[in-house]
């Protein structure tokens, strides 16, 4: 609505100059031109207040401004300022029956304005802004009650208000419908995008630009998904949407690829905000980070969150936004991380733990991304990913030559089978041994894709016999390379049909089937540290077992070895320079043995960060007979300061010893009678989420801090899954922007993505060849009107800090109004026009410019060291513009380099000098007044 009050404004002000002819912009007293044959003098209709025009009390009353015209400016100055009677006034009462103007009916008319002067009602809008061409048809007819003269007709007023429909109520209605049309006509295209983005399939075709042709038969060409989706809308019976295109000029039918991604760029500024303002709500939460290439050769990072949901009362890990990334080592990482979550909206004062992989770059202690963020926020743990620790447990035991010749075996027979007709030949086989199973191709050893290793070696196992009766229908082919790679395979020196080959599967079978649920739980989200750590623990007692029985073990493992051996016409046969004359002693001590305590020692030194973690939350974990000591006491204070700063805004009072030993003994108190069956059923999510923040509240901090810190970077991984569906071969040169947008509506289906708002946020972009703005609209007949929507800033206006006011003349409160700095309101800035725009006063020029501040009284921008602290401004050579130091800067078209110019200025350096000497050195009288 401001937009079209200013330019209503601006062409009164055009009208009333073209009439008046005149240099001067303000014009007093004048004679206003009225569709009759004679002017009427605009004194002459102030009554009997001629006397008091010139007042201070008159030029606020509604009666002043009858008759006159006013330039743009002078009119937004009139709305800020006219007066209007408060609740408590008291209206004369006039006539026999003593009536009285009501004050309820300012609030039921927003045009309404009483005029204190003359005791009489008139419309603001038909005074402001009164009509070029006259009144009725031909325009002869002159203006009367309420425009010229005053109502004061009491007892029939408010039917003759209900009456009435001011200009600007016939303005918006006709720029309402305009516009609900407009944006009728853009939601099924809106619609038609959302749907394309949530599916994940491609918009564009090989023929996506011009004029959509509705012929159903017309085209040939593939114009892509998203414009055949928009004609298969029309067959539908979307007539709306027919008839926009139908007839839309050809610059405005909101099909273009510009267009899909300006709707897909809102799309994700949407949704970001969504998730942002979910984890700065929590305060608490923690980034994870992976990095990959996609298809165009490119360096993506993904960046994602994991925190407490409040509203769902869950925890979440969520998935924010690809980077692109030039530099890769530790600190280049590390700054665009920092930099990302300062411009998504993150509150970095919340971060309190880092999850990422065992790369160097990343978990580096020297010059890793983990150093360097923790450097700038302490209390951002790293810790590495579990489920790759567990991983890397796994591979780093295959150091038995043996093992890691088996899964290489395993490796090269699932690539061998990898081609269409060695796969129907395997598939066959499958078919003719397994006649009831629903699995017909083996899995490869995935290198980032932890599950599907385990699963690939206990597939290979199960398939086994239906993989060597392929293997040895192959090596009869005619095709030598073939068969002898299939040969090979079944009897070469590692090869399937050898017992060692044999042994080590088993061995592996049989380990891998222990840590395989133990991989997949790890990569669940609703998972914390202590329950993470605790499965881990128990997967190493069960192998510790198997170790501490091992003869027994690998006696009834190595038994079904023999029996598969014999099957497959394996012999069971040793190397020569085997001393030992007993297989399973042999392979017992070569294979089973040392691989299982290689893994064992794995396990223990990869989980060792995350049980130092755990160690520091221990004393606020409910556990089987909780005791409180002085060693506990001290562990939770110590763990209090850590998280110091996010704990204090949990408690009104500043924190003691007292108050942290009082809510400790409540806490242990209530767990003492803990039975170790209740402590079985209970993980420390569902702790947290029982525990009132009210009774406990430094307790439930920590908690939640605890249930947010990173198990696995499974969500990072998952994202690189969405990556490659979106970003293909004939994808490969999507913008950051389309593809972040695309990846955010695929992944993130859950969050509703309002059309009222994406229409919102492209009407702010940029001019539309189509008005699709409804804050235009904004007009509440309920008394927040296109006037009264003044008073907020006139409010704001009346800030003491307000560099309209002046100086406080006593010496100390001066002193302290000094030491607050720069008055920087951020609130919605009045548009004004200047030249062909509206512009106005931008917020993120406070930080270019730190030594700016803002007038909400005057709407002009002044410098707070040279307002307060500048001297003979004649005395510089290079002259500042006075208008930072004195009136105030307006020009905001060329704000930007006049601030520079300014900043450069020997004045503006003078009086920065000053201001810092006057802040070092307190003055005499100041400290003694403070004294």
């Amino acid at each position: 609505m401001k937009t079209l009050l200013k330019s209503s404004l601006a062409s009164t002000s055009s009208q009333a100059i073209k009439k008046r002819k005149l240099n001067d912009n303000v014009v007093q007293n004048n004679e206003i031109s009225l569709p009759t044959k004679s002017k009427i003098p605009a004194s002459d209709l102030l009554d009997n207040t001629k006397n008091l025009v010139s007042t201070f009390e008159a030029r606020k009353d509604i009666s002043y401004y009858i008759g006159k015209q006013w330039s743009a400016e002078e009119k937004i100055d009139i709305l800020k300022n006219i007066w209007g009677p408060d609740p408590n006034y008291k209206f004369p009462q006039s006539g026999n029956r003593n009536l009285r103007f009501q004050i309820n009916w300012t609030y039921e008319f927003c045009w309404l304005r009483y005029s204190k002067i003359q005791d009489g009602a008139f419309c603001l809008t038909c005074i402001l802004f009164p009509p070029s061409d006259g009144l009725g048809k031909g325009g002869h007819q002159n203006p009367g009650k309420l425009v010229i003269e005053k109502y004061n007709n009491w007892k029939k007023a408010k039917d003759l208000f209900k009456k009435v429909e001011p200009i600007d109520r016939q303005i918006n209605e006709a720029l309402k419908k305009e516009i609900n049309d407009n944006r009728d006509r853009l939601r099924p295209i809106i619609k038609t995008i959302l749907f394309c983005g949530n599916q994940g399939i491609s918009l564009r075709g090989h023929r996506d630009s011009g004029i959509i042709d509705l012929n159903e038969h017309a085209s040939t060409e593939n114009q892509g998904n998203f414009r055949e989706l928009i004609k298969f809308r029309i067959d539908s019976g979307d007539n709306v949407l027919k008839n926009y295109l139908e007839t839309a000029n050809k610059n405005a039918t909101y099909l273009s690829p510009l267009i899909q991604n300006e709707i897909i760029s809102v799309c994700n500024k949407l949704i970001l905000e969504h998730l942002v303002a979910n984890v700065n709500k929590s305060k608490s939460f923690t980034i994870l980070a992976d990095e990959t290439t996609d298809v165009s050769n490119k360096e993506q990072i993904t960046l994602c969150v994991r925190y407490v949901d409040l509203d769902a009362n869950k925890i979440r890990e969520d998935f924010l936004q690809f980077i692109e990334i030039q530099n890769m080592s530790g600190k280049g990482l590390s700054d665009v991380i920092l930099k990302s979550m300062t411009d998504f909206g993150l509150n970095t004062k919340y971060l309190t733990g880092q999850g990422y992989d065992g790369a160097a770059a990343m978990s580096g202690r020297y010059n890793g991304v983990q150093k360097f963020i923790r450097d700038e926020h302490p209390s951002a743990f790293y810790l590495h990913c579990s489920a790759h620790c567990l991983n890397l447990a796994i591979t780093f035991s295959y150091k038995v030559p043996e093992i890691r010749n088996c899964m290489g075996t395993t490796q090269s027979v699932s690539t061998f089978f990898g081609y269409p007709k060695r796969q129907s030949i395997l598939q066959l086989s499958i078919v003719e041994i397994f006649p009831q199973t629903n699995r017909f191709k083996l899995k490869n050893l995935c290198a980032t894709r932890w599950v599907d290793r385990h699963d690939a070696v206990i597939l290979f196992e199960e398939l086994q016999p239906a993989i060597l009766h392929a293997l040895d229908r192959i090596t009869l082919w005619p095709d030598s390379d073939t068969s002898s790679s299939a040969s090979h395979l079944l009897t070469g020196l590692t090869a399937i049909r050898q017992l060692k080959f044999q042994t080590a599967l088993a061995i592996l079978v049989k380990i891998l089937s222990i840590s395989f649920p133990l991989s997949r739980y790890l990569q669940t989200v609703n998972l914390d540290l202590k329950t993470a750590l605790e499965a881990a623990y128990n997967i190493q007692n069960n192998i510790q077992e198997i170790r501490e029985n091992c003869d027994v073990q690998f006696q009834q493992l190595f038994l079904s070895v023999i029996t598969l051996c014999e099957k497959f016409d394996i012999t069971v046969s040793l190397p020569r320079q085997c001393k030992s004359d007993n297989p399973e002693y042999f392979l017992r001590v070569s294979l089973f043995i040392p691989f299982i305590d290689n893994f064992l020692d794995q396990l223990n030194d990869r989980f060792i960060s995350h049980r130092i973690v755990l160690n520091n939350f221990d004393c606020i974990l409910p556990k089987i007979e909780m005791k409180i000591s002085e060693e506990i006491k001290g562990k939770f204070k110590q763990l209090v300061e850590t998280y110091q700063d996010i704990v204090d805004e949990c408690i009104d009072s500043n924190l003691n010893d007292n108050l942290l030993n009082g809510e400790l003994d409540l806490w242990y108190t209530k767990y003492s009678t803990l039975t170790s069956t209740e402590l079985k059923n209970k993980n420390v999510i569902e702790v947290y989420f029982q525990t009132c923040p009210n009774v406990y509240p430094i307790i439930s901090k920590l908690l939640q801090i605890f249930i947010t810190l990173p198990v696995s970077t499974a969500t990072g991984e998952r994202s690189f899954s969405t990556l490659r569906r979106l970003k293909t071969y004939l994808r490969n040169s999507s913008g950051q922007i389309r593809l972040n947008g695309l990846a955010l509506l695929n992944i993130h289906r859950d969050i509703n993505v309002d059309i009222n708002d994406v229409l919102d946020e492209l009407a702010k972009k940029s001019k539309r060849k189509l008005n699709i703005n409804e804050n235009i609209l904004e007009v509440d007949h309920n008394y927040k009107t296109i006037v009264n929507h003044i008073p907020e800033i006139v409010d704001i206006a009346g800030d003491p800090l307000d560099p309209i006011n002046r100086m406080p003349e006593n010496r100390y409160e001066r002193y302290d109004r000094i030491k607050k700095g720069p008055f920087q309101p951020v609130i919605t800035f009045p548009r004004r026009q200047i030249g062909v725009s509206n512009r106005s006063f931008h917020a993120l020029w406070y930080k270019d410019f730190n030594w700016l501040e803002y007038s909400s009284a005057l709407d002009a921008a002044f410098c707070f060291a040279c307002h307060y602290f500048s001297m003979d401004i004649t005395s510089h050579r290079d002259h500042s513009d006075p208008a930072f130091i004195s009136t105030g800067f307006r020009g905001w078209n060329i704000a930007t380099k006049k601030f520079k110019l300014h900043q450069m200025s020997s004045i503006h350096i003078s009086s920065v000098q000053t201001l810092s000497s006057y802040l070092k050195e307190i003055p005499i009288d100041v400290q003694l007044e403070k004294n």
